[in-house]
């Protein structure tokens, strides 16, 4: 034995006063889309249904009925609700509803289209593939009929609507290969909505995935960019310290060390933009050691006393050493 939610259509048949009072079709017996319905489990609990709210709609969520806001109770059921058999041999529960007033245009002017279905809870047992509904939970307060499009387990709201209404209205007039052709027809009818329904889900949920998969592919891109910008920012790091250290050790002047920097700037290694940078210096060195003379002093303090050549300015010149 298990518990189930229960979700069943009926119909709307007709306006019954017109001011908001109608005569539904609550459910008939056999099988439905939550489960299967004998005639005896409906007599018995007809009154599961009588003096229950009906909403616009379901609620949302099935398993949160208590979610429900109650400025959508959209009408209720009358106090009495009646077992009957039609005039087909098929059992059933009818009751008159009264609709909101602000509801009332509404559904007196798309009743045509307008079915109810049933919201509650019952136990039962799974039987070949079906689930044989025993009973329901009278004690379930969220229990209500409500207003829905389209109709299921005994309510045809279009064409076989149409047929009930011209075999109560037409005595005699209607053979059964009638009532068959509009039962056949109302079910190829449902059987187009539900694959159409079915397409529609596939197209969104593929739409959906579609849109999932760029915007995986942009996070892995940006992911990505981001590693690559850390590590070039590790390595810009790393090079800066390196630099820092080897212009230190090779005590080069202000101008030596712009040198060297630019070199690094554009690509070439730290240890051959010093080495060419002390290897440049040497030379000038050597140049200016052999354009000038040189007097030695007291303290070692060097001095120049004579220019033979005018190839080299002061800037040129690199004092090297203490």
């Amino acid at each position: 034995m298990s518990t189930r939610k229960l979700s069943e259509h009926g119909a709307l048949l007709e306006s019954v006063d017109g001011k908001g009072k109608f005569r539904v079709r609550i459910i008939t017996e056999g099988r439905g889309s939550s489960g299967t319905y004998s005639r005896e489990l409906l007599e018995e609990y007809k009154d599961v249904f009588a003096g229950r709210p009906m909403f616009m709609n379901h609620p949302k969520d099935p398993s949160r009925p208590e979610m429900r806001d109650v400025r959508d109770i959209a009408g209720r059921v009358a106090p009495m609700v009646e077992f009957m058999v039609d005039d087909d041999g098929v059992a059933g529960l009818y009751a008159e509803v009264s609709v909101d007033k602000r509801y009332a245009d509404f559904v007196a002017e798309y009743q045509d289209i307008i079915g109810v279905s049933i919201f509650a809870s019952g136990e039962g047992r799974q039987e070949n593939g079906e689930y044989i509904v025993e009973s329901f939970d009278m004690s379930d307060s969220y229990t209500s009929v409500d207003y829905v499009v389209a109709a299921g387990r005994g309510g045809r709201v279009e064409r076989m609507l149409e047929s009930y209404r011209q075999i109560e209205n037409s005595v005699g007039q209607l053979t059964v290969d009638d009532v068959v052709t509009a039962i056949v027809e109302d079910e190829k009818m449902e059987n187009q909505m539900d694959e159409q329904k079915i397409v529609a889900l596939f197209e969104a949920l593929t739409a959906k995935v579609d849109a999932l998969d760029v915007k995986v592919s942009g996070i892995v891109t940006l992911s990505e960019q981001a590693a690559a910008d850390v590590a070039a920012n590790v390595d810009a790091f790393d090079v800066a310290e390196e630099l820092t250290t080897a212009v230190a050790e090779a005590k080069l002047p202000e101008s030596g060390r712009k040198r060297v920097i630019e070199s690094v700037k554009a690509g070439v290694a730290v240890a051959d933009a010093v080495a060419a940078e002390k290897a440049y210096v040497a030379e000038i060195v050597k140049q200016v050691s052999e354009a000038v003379k040189v007097d030695v002093v007291a303290a070692g303090q060097g001095r120049i006393v004579e220019s033979t050549s005018g190839a080299y300015s002061f800037n040129d010149f690199v004092k090297v050493g203490a």
